[in-house]
């Protein structure tokens, strides 16, 4: 099975951060990002998560195209995850779409090869991110 990240929101780690910043200062979301330093955006997204605050995890979309899966094993996926959205492009073939909080949440509760290869493949895309799934 071949899984490719084709699009991902710049610095979803960064975004994630800010949206939880803007939560809890008088600072909108995007005053944050454009003034905060990134750790301090990191570390506020480290510590949301960390209490359960998977919301602020949204702010963002990947896409990936995923070749040689079954029918089966994709078309199971948004019965367990229902913001993870699925396209068939060819036979053996699909586009899948998710944000932070999908693959989180499959991260946590998946134990197959396609869930391992998005997982990575955002683990590539965002070093805060390969923090919380650890």
């Amino acid at each position: 099975m071949r899984v490719k990240i084709i699009a991902c929101t710049p610095n979803p780690d960064l975004i994630a951060g800010a949206a939880t910043r803007g939560c809890l200062s008088k600072k909108s979301a995007a005053e944050s990002l454009e003034s905060e330093e990134e750790e301090k955006l990191r570390k506020a997204l480290r510590t949301a998560v960390g209490r359960g605050h998977y919301s602020v995890l949204e702010h963002n979309r990947a896409l990936w195209l995923v070749e040689g899966a079954s029918e089966r094993e994709i078309l199971r996926l948004p019965a367990k995850h229902k913001f993870l959205e699925i396209s068939r492009v060819g036979d053996d073939a699909w586009v899948l779409s998710a944000n932070l909080r999908v693959v989180l949440e499959m991260a946590r509760s998946e134990k197959n090869e396609l869930a391992d290869k998005l997982v990575e493949s955002m683990r590539r895309v965002s070093t805060t991110f390969a923090e919380l799934i650890r």
